[in-house]
C-alpha cells in the first residue's frame, strides 16, 4: 500500500503565507518606472535644494526685520525725547537742597 502524504501547513504558516502572496500581489499592480523613480529622486533633491537656501538666507532676512525695527523704534524714543525737551522744565531749589545749609 502506497501512500501519498499530502502535508497540510500548521495554521501561523497558512497565515504567513497569504501575506506574503497578498505582499506580492500588491507589488505586482503598483508601475515602476525609470520615470517614477526619477520623479522621486528629484523631488527629494529639489527639497534639499530649497532646504539649504533657506537655511542660508533666514539669517540675513531675520538680521534685516530686527535692524528694521532697531531703526523704528529708535525714532520713536527721540520724537519723545524731542516732545520732552522742548518742554519748559522747572526746577524747585529748595526742596532739591539738602536740611541743614
Amino acid at each position: 500500500m502506497s501512500t501519498n502524504a499530502i502535508s497540510i501547513p500548521e495554521p501561523e504558516e497558512r497565515v504567513e503565507s497569504k501575506i506574503a502572496e497578498a505582499i506580492f500581489d500588491f507589488l505586482g499592480r503598483i508601475p515602476i518606472t525609470s520615470q517614477t523613480i526619477a520623479q522621486k529622486v528629484g523631488v527629494r533633491i529639489t527639497q534639499r535644494v530649497i532646504g539649504k537656501g533657506v537655511s542660508r538666507w533666514l539669517p540675513i532676512v531675520g538680521a534685516l526685520g530686527v535692524a528694521g525695527y532697531a531703526y523704528y523704534d529708535t525714532g520713536q524714543v527721540a520724537h519723545t525725547a524731542t516732545e520732552l525737551f522742548q518742554q519748559v522744565i522747572e526746577v524747585d531749589l529748595e526742596e532739591s537742597l539738602p536740611e541743614g545749609d
